[in-house]
C-alpha cells in the first residue's frame, strides 16, 4: 500500500532514493532498464515499494521483472538513447523520454538511411529494431553496449505491432448534404450521397509538421512511408498553378530505389490523389517513375516536368480504385529514369 501521509510519503522517497543508490552500482542493461520505467510509473516491484523491486531484480543473470512489453519497450527506447533526444524525421529531435513514445516514432521516417522507426505493418523492418539487433547500416542501439537479447527484441517487435498506423482507414461515411433552396444541385452541392466505406486520409509527403490548407483541410506529416528519404527545400521554391503551394515544397524520393506508403483501409471505393512537382530537374526526360495504386499500375515512365509544363509547377493526378477486402492500401513508386517521388497523397471514399 502507498503511504498517504506527508511522513510516509519522505520515507517512501528514502528508501527510493536507497534503491536508487544499490541500482547505480549495477551495470546491467537490465537494471536501465527496469529503471527508466519504475522512476516514471508504479509497477510490479517499482520503486515505491523498495523491497519488492530489488526482489523482483534479483541478479543480473536472473530473469528480468515482469514488466509488460507495452510498458518495457518505450523504457528500453529511451535507456537506448541514454536520455538523449533522438531519431528525428528530418525536424526537431524526439524525445524517445516522453510518454507518448508510440506517437512520436510509430510511422516516423528515420533521420537517414530510409525507413521508418517504428513500421506496424512490417514490424521487423522497423529502424529501432534493426538497430537495436545491430542489423542496420546506421548507428546500433544503445551505443557502445551489447546488443538486446532476443527475448528483449521478440518484445519490441510484438510492442510495434500492436500498435495503431497513423492514417488508419475506418469505417465512417460522411454525412449526406442535401440542397435546402432549388438549383442547389446545379451549383456543385452533394445530393443524398450514397454511404461509403472509409475516412480521408491526406499526408503532407516529406513533411515533419502538419498542414493545414486555405479550405481548412489538415494534412497531416509524413507517416506510413517504407523507404525513401525526405527532403524540404530551403528556401521553399515558389510553385505555380496551385493555391497551396506548402503543400510541393517538400517531398519523399526514392535515391535510385522504390519506396511505398501503406495505408490500413476497409473495402470499398477510393479515389487516390497524387501531388507533384518538378522542383530539381530542369528538362522533360530527366526523371521519369511508375506508380502501382493497390497492386495495380497507376502512373507509367511519370514525368512530372512534362506533365506539368516546367519546373516548380504543380501537378495532380487522380487514381480511382476499388478494394475488394480488407487490408492494406498500398502506394509504390519505382524508379525508371532517376528517383520517383511525390509531395502530397490524399485518399477519399468515392461514390
Amino acid at each position: 500500500m502507498r503511504p498517504s501521509s506527508i511522513e510516509g510519503r519522505a520515507a517512501a522517497a528514502a528508501a527510493a532514493a536507497t534503491t536508487l543508490t544499490r541500482l547505480a552500482r549495477r551495470s546491467s542493461t537490465q537494471a536501465i532498464l527496469a529503471l527508466s520505467l519504475c522512476a516514471s510509473m508504479a509497477c510490479v516491484g517499482g520503486i515505491d515499494d523498495p523491497a519488492r523491486f530489488l526482489a523482483a531484480m534479483g541478479d543480473a543473470a536472473a530473469p528480468p521483472p515482469r514488466l509488460a512489453c507495452v510498458d518495457a519497450v518505450p523504457a528500453m527506447f529511451a535507456s537506448s538513447c541514454a536520455g538523449a533526444a533522438c531519431h528525428s524525421a528530418g525536424g526537431p529531435s524526439v524525445d524517445l523520454l516522453s510518454p507518448d513514445v508510440a506517437a512520436r516514432v510509430v510511422g516516423v521516417a528515420a533521420r537517414s538511411g530510409g525507413g521508418v522507426l517504428a513500421d506496424v505493418q512490417r514490424p521487423t523492418e522497423s529502424v529501432l529494431l534493426r538497430r537495436l539487433l545491430g542489423t542496420s547500416a546506421g548507428p546500433v542501439m544503445p551505443p557502445g553496449a551489447p546488443q538486446v537479447s532476443a527475448e528483449v527484441a521478440r518484445c519490441v517487435e510484438a510492442w510495434i505491432g500492436d500498435q495503431k498506423a497513423p492514417g488508419v482507414l475506418s469505417p465512417e461515411p460522411p454525412p449526406a448534404v442535401v440542397p435546402t433552396t432549388p438549383g442547389a444541385a446545379d451549383a456543385g452541392v452533394d445530393v443524398a450521397a450514397p454511404p461509403v466505406t472509409g475516412t480521408t486520409v491526406r499526408v503532407a509527403a516529406g513533411s515533419d509538421a502538419p498542414y493545414t490548407d486555405p479550405g481548412g483541410r489538415v494534412w497531416s506529416a509524413d507517416v506510413g512511408s517504407s523507404g525513401g528519404m525526405t527532403v524540404k527545400f530551403d528556401p521553399p521554391p515558389t510553385i505555380l498553378g496551385t493555391t497551396t503551394p506548402a503543400l510541393y515544397q517538400a517531398e519523399r524520393y526514392g535515391p535510385g530505389a522504390a519506396f511505398r506508403y501503406s495505408f490500413d483501409a476497409k473495402k470499398g471505393k477510393y479515389k487516390v490523389t497524387l501531388k507533384f512537382s518538378e522542383n530539381y530537374y530542369t528538362g522533360p526526360g530527366q526523371r521519369t517513375f511508375d506508380v502501382d495504386v493497390a497492386g495495380q499500375r497507376a502512373l507509367s515512365a511519370f514525368d512530372i516536368f512534362q506533365a506539368a509544363g516546367g519546373k516548380d509547377k504543380a501537378v495532380d493526378r487522380d487514381v480511382t480504385i476499388t478494394l475488394a477486402a480488407d487490408g492494406p492500401l498500398e502506394l509504390v513508386f519505382s524508379p525508371v529514369v532517376e528517383n520517383p517521388k511525390v509531395s502530397a497523397i490524399e485518399i477519399v471514399p468515392a461514390p
